[in-house]
């Protein structure tokens, strides 16, 4: 699993499977899957085009008429084309397949696997990496230029030099001491987006940009911590970090200010889920450990 998202009535995650059912597979195949929270039914779905090197699912957002988009992710390198993404209808059928540019209006090359979006205002928002790992800026893309830009043929997916690829448009630096390899999360309270991050110096680390202004108002340094089964979450208007320490494993919890509200250590290992959820295993991933699930601190 490469990402995930909640939007309204489902949880949705993807990533690749090494069976090559796509034209372009390199090295694996992509697939996504949506979790209906009303149904509890699971739907998992083969995107027909790109590959885990362009279509790997970063995220997942809510688009027109109950449309849903699934974004991938790639990075210089990639042999199967620019960052793909795929319009499903309510229905979960994929209706709409498209791709973004390499680089951005700035002349940027971008690294975007892994890298989290999010729509605010009929924009979709885009964390990417620019010329270097280790320096994020946030991107956007108008929502209706994926529509008019897109087409009904997957293996436009697979498309390295494709003149109808998507350009973002960069907008500013937010850092250049990022320094996290797993997925990060990205909420907005419909005006500012946040977007949790571990840095080259050992800190966690919380930017709010305001989407009004185009500008990064604050980064709040949260915690300074090893980078040991390091997890974030954002929910409901809280930050969680999980890390592992020893034997056992830590969670904090911070409000969106930046301040340190409470925090918890448990036995064994574990993560906070993306509905704020708590997960220990009490004897590590062992044979006969115990699995609990604890409410939201």
């Amino acid at each position: 699993m490469t990402g995930y998202s909640i939007i309204p009535g489902l949880i949705a995650f993807g990533g690749g499977e090494m069976q090559p059912w796509t034209p372009c597979a390199a090295p694996c195949s992509p697939y996504v899957a949506f979790y209906n929270t009303s149904t509890q039914q699971l739907s998992i779905i083969k995107i027909p085009g790109g590959s885990c090197d362009n279509m790997n699912t970063t995220a997942i957002v809510s688009g027109n008429n109950n449309d849903i988009i699934a974004i991938g992710g790639a990075n210089p390198g990639t042999t199967t084309g620019g960052t793909g993404y795929v319009i499903f209808t309510s229905s979960l059928t994929p209706s709409i397949f498209g791709s973004f540019s390499l680089t951005d209006s700035a002349g940027n090359t971008l690294l975007l696997y892994r890298m989290p979006k999010i729509v605010v205002n009929n924009n979709l928002y885009m964390v990417a990496g620019i010329n270097s790992p280790n320096i994020i800026a946030m991107e956007v893309v108008p929502l209706q230029t994926l529509y008019n830009q897109g087409n009904n043929n997957a293996n436009t997916l697979c498309a390295c030099n494709s003149t109808s690829n998507i350009t973002p448009t960069y907008i500013t630096t937010i850092a250049n001491d990022f320094n996290y390899c797993g997925v990060l999360p990205i909420y907005t309270d419909g005006t500012n987006i946040y977007l949790v991050y571990y840095s080259s110096s050992g800190y966690v680390k919380l930017v709010i940009f305001n989407t009004a202004t185009n500008t990064v108002t604050s980064i709040k340094q949260l915690i300074q911590l090893p980078n040991n089964n390091l997890m974030f979450s954002i929910v409901n208007g809280y930050v969680y970090v999980s890390v592992r320490q020893g034997n056992s494993f830590s969670v904090y919890k911070f409000d969106l200010n930046g301040n340190l509200i409470t925090s918890k250590s448990y036995a064994g290992i574990g993560f906070v889920d993306m509905n704020g959820y708590i997960v220990q295993f009490t004897n590590g991933l062992n044979a006969g450990s115990t699995i609990n699930v604890y409410s939201p601190l």
